[in-house]
């Protein structure tokens, strides 16, 4: 006869069981604090509702080059950095005039990457007047990331380049792309023939060729720009939904009818604006994406930032209200590495948001994950019609927050910052 207390306990044993295999079954009860994993993507030109198209031999592995670079480039060409990890390459581009192209890039690994070790990886989207940066490359091979940053105007860096520098020349003609032709100058040609046609081709060879590396998960690879870099990383994102995550910083799509800099080029070319600054096909877009602003940039108005992560079906998004405008504050915003482990190796859960604040209700609910507090919760208003020049309250931090909102304001947000020094930006809201 089987002992009443052992027959209890091994029920008790099934049970727990039971409810263990239930949780591993359905991803686990913290899932709602976490991006959904991509379970498929297109090995092809995703979106293909415009008038650009792409040549299918971008989602194949490039051809590379990666020695007799100095007979190519010349001596003045920054082929050998301080970081033995990273080592320079020419890879495949896409056509130009007639001709093929050839893009330079630097690509490293970090220490212990293997094919029975990969490892994520991240493309690095350079902004105006920059180049491919070895020391940012160096910064993701830090963080345990494979990294390949890439040129996207038809130059490679010299001698002493790097993110505070930005030296740089152009590739010999034969193998070089179009270069920036300043505000969409290039416009009336074919889209073929544009700039920002071929380097947003540049980021998703790159992606392809991180693809093609044993040692890199391809399944883990995103993708950071940079003021222009990040209008590229935007655009890319649309057309190769390959990426695990993406995260432009400054620049964005949906600029048009803004008050800033680029919402004064889109103005000058309704072309342009059709082409490259429409941020509707991001709905279809299921990359998770983190969109960083400050809150006075002269460049890239926060109301077009505020609508491309709307527009994008999985996003935060982050606009602090001061933010240098550079290539190098950019690359240290310590909130895009943590959003990256958050998608790739789901290291830390984010607090949800339970419902926006609005002028009507102003109040915010956050969902907070077990483990993770709300550390500091500020209020920012604007009481200009063209979303600059924010004012801050500091907040009461909590899991309900009311809002004080100033009768003066025109817009609003709440920045929240968690326990992980995790930062994000409610909805804008017009006060």
């Amino acid at each position: 006869m089987v002992n009443k207390k052992f027959r209890f306990v091994g029920l008790l044993a099934c049970l727990l069981a039971a409810v263990f295999l239930s949780a591993c079954a359905s991803g686990g009860a913290d899932d709602k604090y976490y991006f959904a994993e991509k379970e498929q993507v297109t090995m092809s030109q995703a979106y293909t509702g415009g008038e650009v198209s792409f040549p299918q031999s971008l989602w194949s592995e490039p051809s590379v080059t990666e020695s007799g670079l100095e007979g190519i480039l010349g001596e003045n060409a920054l082929l050998e950095t301080s970081d033995s990890r990273i080592r320079p390459i020419l890879y495949k581009g896409v056509s130009f005039g007639g001709r093929q192209t050839e893009v330079f890039a630097y690509v490293g690994f970090p220490e212990g990457a293997s094919e029975d070790k990969p490892v994520p990886g991240v493309v690095l989207v350079h902004g105006g007047e920059g180049t491919a940066f070895w020391d940012w490359v160096q910064m993701w091979l830090d963080k345990g990331y494979a990294a390949i940053a890439m040129d996207t105007e038809g130059r490679f860096p010299t001698v002493g380049s790097e993110m505070a520098t930005g030296y740089r020349a152009l590739l010999p003609e034969d193998i070089r792309g179009p270069q920036n032709s300043g505000y969409y100058a290039d416009a009336s040609s074919e889209p073929s023939e544009q700039w920002m046609y071929h380097a947003v081709a540049s980021v998703i060879a790159a992606n392809s060729y991180l693809r093609s590396c044993p040692q890199v998960d391809s399944g883990s690879i995103g993708m950071v720009g940079v003021s222009w870099g990040g209008v590229i990383c935007s655009i890319a994102n649309i057309y190769d939904d390959r990426f695990a995550f993406a995260a432009p910083i400054y620049g964005t799509l949906n600029m048009a009818g803004t008050s800033c800099n680029f919402g004064n080029i889109y103005a000058a070319s309704e072309r342009a604006a059709s082409l490259w600054d429409n941020g509707t096909p991001l709905s279809q877009c299921s990359t998770p994406t983190f969109y960083v602003n400050g809150g006075d940039d002269y460049h890239f108005n926060v109301q077009g930032t505020f609508r491309s992560a709307a527009d994008t079906a999985n996003s935060r998004v982050l606009v602090r209200r001061t933010l240098q405008h550079s290539q190098y504050s950019a690359a240290c915003v310590e909130e895009v590495f943590l959003f990256a482990d958050h998608v790739v190796r789901r290291s830390q859960p984010f607090i949800n948001i339970a419902a926006q604040p609005t002028a009507e209700e102003p109040v915010l609910k956050l969902d907070v994950p077990q483990g993770v507090t709300v550390e500091e919760a500020e209020l920012l208003y604007c009481e200009q019609e063209n979303a600059a020049s924010w004012k801050t309250v500091t907040l009461e931090a909590g899991e309900e927050i009311a809002l004080q909102i100033p009768q003066t304001a025109k817009f609003f947000f709440v920045n929240i910052t968690d326990s992980n020094g995790f930062s994000f930006s409610t909805a804008l809201r017009e006060a």
